[in-house]
């Protein structure tokens, strides 16, 4: 049997856009793991925690002896990765700049 797995990672504003401010605060309270994948339209839900994580991705290969998670845990390997850098990243590399540089004549409205 084939199994496909996949990691949606979106940015705060993504998903904000995509489920609405009050309504991405909200998608889980008083909810149990099946009926929050329902919500998102998820086949699938789980809760890892990030050791665990880890080790399924090193699985039986000893040799792998660190693993970068900044992307879950903020902890990032070079230690020069500020709050204003990513808040800048995200400026440059939102929708609508990305739209902008598509086509610069596109006014982009929200």
């Amino acid at each position: 049997m084939l199994r496909q797995h996949s990691v949606e990672l979106l940015t705060r504003p993504q998903l904000i856009k995509r489920w609405g401010r009050k309504c991405l605060y909200r998608i889980a309270a008083g909810r149990d793991v099946a009926q929050i994948a329902a919500a998102i339209g998820a086949d699938w839900l789980i809760y890892q925690d990030l050791e665990d994580l880890v080790q399924a991705c090193r699985h039986d290969n000893a040799s792998i002896t660190g693993f970068d998670t900044s992307c879950f845990s903020g902890e990032y390997v070079t230690g020069d990765v500020t709050p204003e850098y990513l808040a800048r990243l995200q400026q440059e590399r939102n929708d609508d700049a990305r739209v902008a540089r598509r086509d610069p004549q596109l006014k982009v409205v929200n």
